[in-house]
């Protein structure tokens, strides 16, 4: 009779002795085979014998589930074989025939049938980790592939942000510069007012000083002339 054996993690080993009329597998511990990780769905698949072919039907959405590397999705079916793989989310299990025990009556025909058994599970288990390096490589791959499509998305946001920073700094720059040269034309306009001013105050200043020497040299003038009718009359006194 088949059984299930997990192949690795911390139920590394645990065996599942499969019934024909059909076995649940999952998480939830009412299932026939409870598999203890997070990503095996409480009720996750059935398994079951029909016609002498086992059959596997996912019934959750919730997980995925492969037979070897092909995906079944639930609602379908899959027809499993001894040595191959089943994956349950991320639980590995290698369907393998169960090993018989020992009859001390054997005869030497059914010590090579049982050699020849043996020989073909070891053939079995070796296909399953095949398989089971396979799928790990195909997932390896696949996350290489996700990582050089995160890192090349991330350099284009990077050169985008670049191509913008330059643009802020450019724009940035521009102002400053139009502000500094706004504010140089500021204070020459307004030193210019200044020194105009002090200029209109000089030349207000030297016509006031104009006006003031042209009033002393009218008066000078009246004074003298005064004096020289003076003198003329004097003279005219003398004179008679």
């Amino acid at each position: 009779m088949p059984r299930l054996r997990v192949l690795e993690g911390p139920m590394g080993g645990t065996v599942f002795e499969l019934e024909p009329e059909g076995n649940k597998l999952g998480r939830d511990r009412a299932n026939h085979a409870v598999l203890a990780d997070p990503s095996v769905a409480p009720r996750h698949a059935r398994l079951w014998c029909q016609d002498g072919a086992w059959m596997l039907e996912p019934v959750s959405s919730q997980a995925y589930t492969f037979v070897n590397d092909r995906p079944v999705a639930p609602g379908t079916t899959a027809r499993v074989a001894v040595g191959d793989t089943l994956w349950l989310g991320d639980v590995a299990l290698a369907f393998e025939e169960t090993p018989g025990a020992p009859d001390d009556g054997a005869e030497t025909l059914a010590e090579a049938t049982a050699a020849l058994e043996a020989a073909e599970r070891a053939l079995a288990q070796q296909s399953a980790e095949i398989a089971l390096l396979q799928n790990r490589l195909g997932r390896a791959e696949e996350g290489c592939r996700m990582r050089d499509d995160y890192l090349r998305q991330r350099d284009e946001k990077i050169k985008a942000l670049q191509k913008d920073l330059t643009r802020a700094i450019d724009q940035v720059s521009r102002q400053l510069i139009e502000a500094e040269v706004e504010r140089i034309r500021r204070q020459i306009e307004a030193e210019a007012r200044k020194s105009i001013e002090a200029a209109q105050r000089r030349m207000l200043e030297m016509e006031s000083r104009y006006v003031g020497v042209q009033a002393q040299l009218e008066a000078s003038e009246r004074r003298q002339r005064e004096l020289e009718d003076q003198v003329h009359a004097l003279e005219a006194r003398l004179g008679m």
